[in-house]
């Protein structure tokens, strides 16, 4: 089914690609195999055939096909020289060094107290019959 979704994408050569509807039309699409259809454009895209614009399918680029390499055998293997095991080991010391530094405890950030605002008073005034 894939291959025909991009066989009919390549024939209807439309600038934007091919909608849905016409492809279904140039496929000729029963209702009861679309959604063999619509999973065969997803994979398509998931693959890179096809490429969806908006609401429409393009073609993608081609997958390319992997060169198969074919690889010499390998000259015959020289066996390594046998290494000199030492009877010997030396040990380090290792020597634990102590901080002069005792821990510091960092004192909380206080906060700065805003001046009080002063409390307006207001005076009555005496009203004189």
């Amino acid at each position: 089914m894939l291959e025909d979704i991009v066989k009919a994408v390549a024939e209807l050569k439309e600038r934007g690609g091919s909608s849905l509807p016409a492809l279904k039309k140039f496929m000729k699409v029963d209702a009861k195999k679309n959604h063999i259809f619509l999973k065969a454009l997803k994979t398509g895209a998931e693959k890179g055939l096809l490429v969806k614009v908006k609401a429409s399918y393009k073609l993608g680029a081609l997958p390319k096909k992997k060169k198969v390499v074919k690889k010499k055998k390998p000259a015959a293997k020289k066996k390594p020289a046998a290494k000199k095991t030492t009877t010997t080991t030396t040990k380090k010391k290792k020597t634990a060094k102590k901080s002069t530094k005792s821990p510091t405890k960092k004192k909380a950030a206080t906060k700065k107290k805003s001046p009080a605002k002063k409390k307006k008073t207001v005076k009555k005034v005496a009203k004189k019959a």
